[in-house]
């Protein structure tokens, strides 16, 4: 994926926040992966641009700081994971081990590349 600019997903939801999690090799030296965060729609699919230069670094599950990790690695990509978080959703769970009821329905999952320039030029006589 090192010639693209980032991910391109389409999904239905129940309008709640979900992550795209990217590991790199350096997840099995370091335990560090990147990760992005996308909204659903309650009703209906959404589309969610996800450019790899928004991935954020976590090491063993918590944000590293800014300059403590290197800019995610296009070409070192080997996993792609999505995630919920119930206790990032902005709402209490009552207590250990009970979970927040969520869904996500997965239509695609594309790579998208920015350029200068157009892919494709229509020229006419």
């Amino acid at each position: 994926l090192g010639e693209y600019s980032g991910l391109l997903l389409k999904a239905s939801g129940d309008g709640q926040v979900y992550t795209m999690v990217v590991r790199t090799s350096a997840y099995e030296l370091d335990g560090l992966e990147y990760r992005h965060d996308f909204r659903t729609r309650a009703k209906g699919f959404t589309t969610a641009r996800l450019p790899f230069a928004g991935f954020a670094p976590y090491r063993d599950g918590k944000p590293v700081q800014a300059g403590g990790a290197p800019e995610l690695d296009r070409r070192s990509i080997s996993g792609l994971a999505l995630g919920f978080y119930p206790q990032r959703q902005g709402v209490r769970v009552a207590k250990e081990g009970v979970g927040l009821p969520f869904y996500l329905s997965l239509a695609r999952v594309k790579a998208y590349r920015e350029r200068d320039e157009p892919e494709v030029v229509y020229l006419s006589a």
